[in-house]
């Protein structure tokens, strides 16, 4: 599972990978590192430390401008991971409307020879950081590092002890008070563990990154839980001098015990988060003993999974519609008969029809017995439909007018400029001339004889009837197994069913990783695998392109679906990997109805769902008016 769409959304990383090719050219120190397969994609080995290294160092250079130096026998932090952190702090403390500034201050336990977190905090908020650490090694290049990048007066690299966490720096000036406090804790409580071979099963992949952490970072008595635990203690006795107490933790199965632990002595401003990047996932638990909490941050994967958790939107198709789009399809008596598959089948067209409108791709992907579409949109097209018919309708005036102007010269010799040019009636123009007659500019083609072009006669009518009886002999053979088992179905019905195979109508974009081609998660590995890197240097997207109409090949086929069209406008969220609104669409018989069930996969938000629904809605009566009249 690819987990960088749920980034945090702050996240720089989070819908621009870095470009390795990119930065080689820029950066010889990192150039060295990168190889170029088979396939001319630049790619980094993820398991060699002096790779891993110059790889953070140039991201925190370009992209932050600050310069480090980290030896290879310490923890070498992964960026996108830190900013995740970052960004949660930021979300945890922001009170009226912001989070940047120097009144935050904040602690990081054990921050590591790199000293990441105070640089990136001070870098992109401004903030003040009191670092705490207890190895000699990571003292001396954490302060370097800060000196190296002139933060002497934001950051202040704190010597401590293993056995206290908070109570000697907090206790040396009571007085002083913190905005935060954030931690790495080591994950591991024992060596054997920190190599996997204990509480590893045998099917999980070895980690993509090396480890380069020494044992005082990655190893602690009982874990990364029992580190945790002391951090609740000190926070026990300390309690508002620090707002937020929070830490990192490596697996899903530390919250239970910390958060049992916290409920234990009834502190209930509790709450966890993921951090998303590459192949990696973290958890992040945070607690205060503020009151005035008004709200608490939900991580984009918590609202991904909150909304695939709520029932799907059920609403019944009007029989008006039903019968006027039955009588639209006008498929043979044969099938007519079979009523239940008729009326799914024409409801089905309908919904296509609206979907070709829209330009939101749709996939058949069941027809036995009822109708299962995949819908996928790129683009908001379904809002605001009253502004864009208007607009539609003001392109085509304008269009009109200069059609008119030009076949009268300009509207040179035409008194009265362009009101006695002509205007709009039905679909043509209607012109006065000098004399007073009106010559009338109907949409058919006329040469200079006045004769009809062909392709505008009876015959092309005969032509064009044969084509629609051959549409209709594909619906009856396309839809013959559904109208065959056909059958009414309960409300409370799922959606499953056999499914019919799928062809993707859009080409894959090219960049993998090699780093991303295992989509486990690896949450053991004390070493931030290198999470948020794609290891190709560009990627080009490719996609079909239609035809000129947009609409998609008449020919029946398991799926039939709009090719997006690449806009440079402002299209309401669109993007390549990432559609604004995927969701099903089931049109089934319920109770001698026909109802349509909605249910939300993936998107920007389930009020887009709700948006799409309310379109079908609105379109119901307005499609029933429109209907020829039999």
């Amino acid at each position: 599972m690819a987990l960088n769409r749920f980034m945090h959304s702050r996240n720089r990383y989070k819908d621009t990978p870095p470009d390795f090719a990119q930065l080689a050219a820029k950066y010889p120190s990192f150039k060295e590192h990168v190889t170029i397969n088979l396939n001319g994609k630049v790619c980094l080995d993820f398991k060699n430390p002096e790779a891993l290294r110059a790889l953070t160092c140039t991201l925190l250079k370009e992209d932050f401008g600050i310069d480090l130096d980290v030896p290879l026998d310490r923890l070498v932090p992964t960026v996108p991971l830190r900013l995740n952190y970052i960004h949660w702090i930021e979300d945890l403390i922001q009170e009226g409307g912001t989070y940047k500034g120097p009144h935050v201050n904040g602690i990081d336990i054990g921050t590591g020879a790199s000293c990441i977190y105070p640089l990136l905090g001070v870098v992109l908020d401004d903030w003040q950081f009191v670092a705490t650490e207890s190895d000699p090694v990571n003292i001396k290049y954490a302060r370097e590092n800060v000196a190296r990048n002139d933060k002497d007066s934001k950051i202040r690299v704190y010597e401590t002890d293993d056995d206290n966490i908070l109570s000697k720096l907090l206790d040396e000036d009571p007085k002083k008070s913190f905005t935060f406090c954030m931690c790495n804790p080591p994950f591991y409580g024992s060596p054997l563990e920190a190599q996997g071979l204990v509480s590893r099963t045998s099917d999980r992949p070895d980690p993509k990154s090396v480890s380069t952490a020494a044992d005082s970072e990655s190893i602690t008595e009982g874990g990364e839980v029992a580190f945790v635990m002391k951090i609740i203690a000190d926070s026990l006795k300390y309690k508002e001098r620090v707002r937020w107490y929070t830490s990192m933790l490596g697996r899903k199965k530390s919250l239970v015990p910390l958060k049992a632990e916290l409920q234990k002595h009834q502190v209930t401003n509790v709450t966890t988060t993921e951090f998303c990047q590459g192949k990696t996932l973290r958890w992040g638990i945070a607690w205060t003993f503020s009151e005035d909490v008004s709200s608490l941050p939900m991580s984009p994967l918590r609202k991904f999974q909150k909304e695939k958790e709520k029932p799907p939107m059920v609403f019944t198709v009007p029989e008006a519609f039903v019968r006027n789009a039955v009588e639209r399809l006008s498929i043979t008596q044969a099938v007519q008969s079979k009523r239940h598959a008729v009326r799914l089948l024409a409801v089905q067209k309908e919904v296509e029809k609206m979907m070709t409108e829209l330009q939101i791709q749709y996939k058949l992907l069941n027809n036995k017995g009822f109708i299962l579409l995949e819908l996928t949109a790129f683009s908001n097209t379904w809002s605001n439909q009253r502004k864009r018919r208007r607009e539609a309708s003001l392109r085509m005036k304008e269009e009109m007018e200069k059609k008119a102007r030009m076949d009268a010269g300009m509207g040179t010799d035409q008194p009265g400029g362009f009101e006695s040019v002509g205007k709009e009636v039905n679909g043509k123009v209607d012109k006065t001339n000098d004399g007073g007659e009106q010559q009338s500019c109907a949409t058919k083609e006329h040469d200079q004889n006045g004769s009809s072009v062909p392709g505008s006669s009876d015959t092309d009518k005969s032509v064009e009837a044969e084509q629609t009886d051959a549409g209709k002999r594909d619906d009856i053979k396309q839809y013959g197994e559904l109208s065959d088992q056909s059958h009414e179905v309960d409300r409370s019905t799922g959606s499953s069913g056999s499914e019919v195979p799928v062809h993707s109508t859009e080409q894959d974009s090219a960049c993998t990783s090699t780093a991303q081609t295992s989509t486990k998660v690896d949450p053991g590995n004390s070493q931030d695998s290198a999470s948020g890197m794609d290891c190709t240097a560009s990627s080009e997207n490719k996609s079909t392109q239609g035809d000129a109409s947009g609409v998609p090949d008449p020919a029946p086929s398991s799926v039939q679906s709009y090719q997006r069209q690449e806009s440079t406008g402002d299209s309401g969220g669109s993007d390549t990997d990432s559609p604004l609104l995927k969701c099903t669409v089931t049109i089934k018989n319920v109770n001698k109805e026909v109802v349509m069930e909605m249910r939300f996969i993936e998107g920007k938000g389930r009020d887009l769902l709700n948006q799409v629904a309310q379109y079908f809605k609105n379109q119901f009566p307005k499609r029933i008016q429109l209907s020829p009249t039999r």
